[in-house]
């Protein structure tokens, strides 16, 4: 029986598949404009850096159809007041970060893989979408101390994205430790002399 119920849950679990974002059929570059999808995030925000981390990887395959944005709410009241106008204006109750916007649409709080493909989806039909309207932007509009923010720099605040020290000035450092240790032992060894 156990083998039985091991099988048929193999079975199962081989026929059940999710579709990844790099298998999305991508629409042909036309002269519209980018879509923009908006992540409404707190800076240390599980699912908001989950959300950051898994456009940072697709960000290239549909840099010509849509770019991220983001405003962080969490550290930013002027922020936090857009996303509630943005909010407000669709008629949504907020429950939550990240809050991410594609047109005059919205997610469900929190973020997976399989709400981030259908966000690519949603923004390359948006991509299409001769009506495309960019909701945020007109909400933006009244709420012009907002901080917008670009997908790489959110990456970068939240430790998606890892920036390497300048090493560069290292060796000169190094040197100046070195010539400091050497000095002192040539000035110890000139006072014990006159002694």
């Amino acid at each position: 029986m156990k083998k039985l119920l091991v099988s048929l849950l193999c079975l199962l679990a081989l026929g059940v598949t999710t579709v990844s974002a790099d298998e999305i059929k991508l629409p042909e570059v036309t002269d519209h404009e980018k879509v923009t999808i908006y992540i409404f995030r707190g800076n240390g925000c599980g699912f908001c850096k989950k959300a950051l981390t898994y456009f940072n990887e697709v960000a290239d395959t549909y840099k010509d159809y849509f770019e991220v944005k983001t405003f962080e709410v969490w550290n930013n009241s002027n922020n936090s007041t857009l996303m509630n106008a943005v909010a407000e204006k669709m008629g949504d109750k907020l429950g939550g970060v990240p809050y991410i916007v594609i047109g005059d649409s919205y997610s469900e709080n929190g973020f997976t893989d399989e709400l981030g493909v259908q966000m690519v989806e949603k923004a390359l039909e948006e991509y299409q979408n001769a009506k495309y309207k960019d909701l945020v932007a007109e909400v933006a509009k009244e709420h012009t101390d907002a901080k917008l923010m670009s997908l790489y720099d959110s990456c970068v605040e939240d430790g998606v994205i890892v920036l390497e020290r300048d090493k560069s000035n290292d060796a000169w450092i190094v040197l100046g430790i070195f010539a400091v240790i050497i000095g002192g032992g040539v000035a110890l060894v000139m006072f014990s002399r006159k002694k």
